[in-house]
C-alpha cells in the first residue's frame, strides 16, 4: 500500500474536530449536576491538565516516529504481552466508532427524523464511514480542511446571536459550593474528551513533518478547549443550571433561542450539520484507528479487507451496548473517565517507562561489552 501523508495543519483540523464534535453535545449536562454554575470553571480547569498529555504522546511518538501506537506496544512489551494490551486497545477504539455512530443516530432520530428507525439511521452512517475510511486518512484530513472554516464561521455566528440572551446572574454566586463539585466536573470532561486523544498515536506516522505534532497536539487542545469552554459558558448563561443539567441537547436549545426580528430564527438546522460532519470525523478516526489497530496485531497487510466484516460488528454493537439515553449519560459521567484513563495516561504511562528501563539495560550490556 502507498504510505498515506498528511500536513501538521490537518492533523491539527482533526484533533480540533475530534474534541468539538461529542464534547459540545455531551459535556454540559455531564458536568453540570456536580459543578452547577461552576461548571465553566471546571471546563477551564480540564484544559491545561489535558496539555501535560501532550509530553507524553508526543515522547512515544518521538521514540518510534514511523509506527503505530499499536506497534509500539508489541516493540516494548513483546509479542504476546503487547499483542494481548493491543487487542484491549482495539476494543476500546471499537467501542468508540460504534457510540460515536448510535450517539449521532440517536440525533438525528430525535431531533430531524423521528419516524425513521434507528436501525436504518446507524446503518446508513456506518456506511458513509466505513467508505471514508477505505479512502484513506489522507483523503479524510483533505475532507476535514475543506469543512472546517464553514464550521467555525457558523459557530461565530451562532455565538453574536445568542450574545443578546446572556444573563450573567446564571453563573453567580462562583465557587459557591467550593473546589470539590469543580473537580470532580473537571474529572469527567478529561475522559470527554482529552484522554480519548491517545487515539492519534495511530495517526502521527502519517504526518509528514514529525516535529510538528506536538505543536498541532497543543493547539488542537487550546482551540478545542475553548470551544467547549464557551459552549458551557452560553448553557448556564442563557438556559440557566437546572435546563442545562436536564437536557439532552443543550447546545441545540442554545440554537432554538435564537430569534432575530422574528426573521433570523430556527438556527439548531445549523448545528445539527455541524455536529453531523464533526462526528463523521470522529467517528471515522476512530474506525480508522480500529482497522489499523487489528492489521498491526495481526500483520495484514491490507487493512481495508477488514472494512466489511468490521462493520457487521459494530453496527450492531452500536445498536445493543446503549439501551436509552439516561443509561449513556450515568455511564458516562460515573465510569467512562476512570476507565478511559487507563487507555490514554496508565498504559502510555508504562510503556514510557518500560522502554526507557529496557534502554538502559541496553546501554550497560553495550558498556560491559566494550570493556
Amino acid at each position: 500500500m502507498r504510505k498515506e501523508h498528511i500536513s501538521g495543519a490537518q492533523f491539527f483540523i482533526l484533533i480540533f474536530m475530534f474534541i468539538v464534535s461529542s464534547s459540545t453535545l455531551n459535556v454540559p449536562n455531564l458536568i453540570a449536576p456536580y459543578a452547577k454554575q461552576d461548571s465553566w470553571v471546571a471546563a477551564i480547569l480540564a484544559i491545561p491538565i489535558a496539555l501535560l498529555l501532550v509530553p507524553l504522546y508526543t515522547e512515544i511518538h518521538k521514540r518510534y516516529p514511523r509506527h503505530s501506537f499499536i506497534q509500539c506496544l508489541q516493540i516494548v512489551f513483546g509479542k504476546w504481552i503487547g499483542g494481548s494490551i493491543a487487542l484491549m486497545f482495539t476494543f476500546y477504539f471499537l467501542t468508540l466508532a460504534a457510540g460515536l455512530s448510535r450517539q449521532v443516530s440517536d440525533l438525528i432520530a430525535t431531533l430531524l427524523l423521528p419516524d425513521t428507525p434507528l436501525v436504518a439511521i446507524i446503518i446508513v452512517f456506518s456506511t458513509v464511514v466505513t467508505i471514508a475510511v477505505r479512502s484513506g486518512i489522507e483523503n479524510l484530513a483533505r475532507t476535514a480542511r475543506v469543512f472546517v472554516p464553514w464550521i467555525m464561521c457558523f459557530f461565530v455566528l451562532l455565538v453574536l446571536m445568542l450574545v443578546p440572551l446572556i444573563d450573567w446572574h446564571n453563573i453567580m454566586p462562583v465557587w459557591e459550593n467550593g473546589f470539590a463539585p469543580i473537580a470532580r466536573g473537571t474529572f469527567t470532561v478529561l475522559g470527554v474528551p482529552y484522554a480519548d486523544l491517545i487515539i492519534f498515536l495511530m495517526i502521527t506516522p502519517h504526518v509528514h513533518a514529525v516535529k510538528e505534532v506536538r505543536k498541532f497536539y497543543f493547539i488542537g487542545i487550546l482551540i478545542g478547549g475553548f470551544v467547549i469552554v464557551l459552549i458551557v459558558l452560553l448553557s448556564l448563561l442563557i438556559l440557566g443550571v437546572g435546563l442545562t443539567a436536564n437536557s439532552i441537547y443543550p447546545v441545540y436549545t442554545l440554537a432554538q433561542k435564537v430569534n432575530i426580528g422574528n426573521f433570523i430564527q430556527r438556527l439548531e438546522v445549523i448545528i445539527g450539520v455541524i455536529w453531523l460532519i464533526t462526528f463523521f470525523v470522529k467517528s471515522s478516526i476512530c474506525l480508522y484507528s480500529c482497522v489499523t489497530s487489528i492489521a498491526h496485531t495481526f500483520a495484514v497487510r491490507d487493512p481495508k479487507i477488514l472494512l466489511g466484516p468490521l462493520m457487521l460488528i459494530f453496527v450492531p454493537y452500536g445498536i445493543l451496548m446503549i439501551p436509552n439515553a439516561p443509561y449513556f449519560f450515568n455511564y458516562i459521567s460515573e465510569y467512562w473517565t476512570p476507565l478511559v484513563l487507563i487507555y490514554g495516561v496508565l498504559i502510555p504511562v508504562m510503556l514510557l517507562i518500560t522502554d526507557s528501563i529496557k534502554k538502559r539495560r541496553k546501554e550497560r550490556h553495550h558498556a560491559k561489552n566494550e570493556h
